[in-house]
């Protein structure tokens, strides 16, 4: 569901920092320039013959990148990064297309730093929002604010707490473009280079680890590691940064970090989780920075909830 993705970062790159739902994928784009000159490659059928085929579903959520976890290091011959790229990108599309219409609940806590301090000391903003999105096959979006919570800190003490619980209904198309393509969706278009970094069995499920940035560094992008599921040929995570200028220049000076998260939904990948810290610029009326962290719940996808207005 790399429409999904596409969308929370827009989202969280945009002023004022709402959620918004997935886009439509595009027709696919010519790839073949990815890189595939990879020294360390994989012979992904013998691996398989060989017993390390791991199953589709119920698999457990993948560690932090510092995190430790029972693992056995795959080591072989052939499977080539861009094939591997490229097989992702047709299931994230195919994926997309049967996704159809939908309705979830978007549950986010944002914290709005006014000051450069880390700690509870400075002035602050929390702001905890529950939105249920549903979105119809063409892509229209229709969003009811359930409710909303603002809670004004400054030196550690509540300054303003506001509690907003009528529901607001408002109507809106797909999410706006940044002009900035991600990656391993089939329209990025080789703008992005790959590097298999390791194989591990992590509870019996063979995954990859891939390194990816943008190839040009004057072009907004992101770069970072996703891990990928061999059984589903999916993204179960992806950490990153922005590489390259920011798309919305005039307001975000950097995204040091961001993650995504995916989890298996009946026979669908949807988004469960994503979060990220913005650096803003320094600007009156701006805040210093802001993070975001957006659990995605209460799918319903192609059911009654999901073509009825919320």
């Amino acid at each position: 569901m790399g429409g999904v993705f596409v969308a929370l970062l827009c989202a969280l790159l945009s002023f004022p920092w709402t959620v918004a739902a997935a886009t439509p994928a595009a027709a696919p784009a010519d790839t073949s320039s990815v890189t595939s000159d990879d020294p360390w490659l994989d012979d992904a059928d013998a691996l398989l013959r060989a017993g390390y085929a791991p199953p589709t579903a119920g698999a457990p959520d993948l560690p932090s990148s510092d995190a430790v976890a029972d693992t056995v290091t795959v080591t072989a011959p052939r499977l080539r990064v861009s094939e591997l790229v490229r097989l992702i990108g047709e299931r994230m599309r195919d994926d997309e297309r049967r996704l159809g219409a939908y309705a979830v609940t978007a549950i986010s806590r944002t914290e709005i730093f006014h000051d450069d301090h880390v700690d509870t000391l400075g002035h602050r903003t929390v702001v905890s929002e529950a939105v249920r999105i549903n979105v119809d096959r063409d892509g229209e979006r229709r969003t009811a604010r359930l409710r909303r919570a603002e809670r004004e800190y400054e030196d550690g003490q509540l300054k303003k707490d506001k509690l907003d619980t009528e529901i607001d209904r408002e109507w809106s198309e797909e999410a706006g473009d940044l002009a900035m393509d991600m990656p391993f969706l089939l329209t990025s278009g080789g703008r992005y280079r790959y590097e298999i970094l390791e194989r591990k069995l992590i509870d019996g499920h063979l995954l990859f680890a891939i390194g990816f940035e943008p190839r040009d560094r004057f072009s907004p992008g992101i770069a970072g590691t996703v891990w990928i599921d061999y059984g589903d040929l999916v993204i179960r995570r992806m950490d990153g940064r922005l590489a390259g200028p920011s798309p919305a220049p005039l307001i975000v000076a950097d995204v040091p970090r961001f993650t995504w998260k995916q989890r298996q939904q009946g026979d669908h990948w949807v988004s469960d989780e994503f979060e990220a810290e913005i650096v803003l610029r320094n600007l009156p009326l701006l805040p210093n920075r802001v993070t975001a962290r957006v659990r995605l719940q209460d799918w319903d996808i192609g059911g009654a909830g999901a073509a009825e207005e919320p």
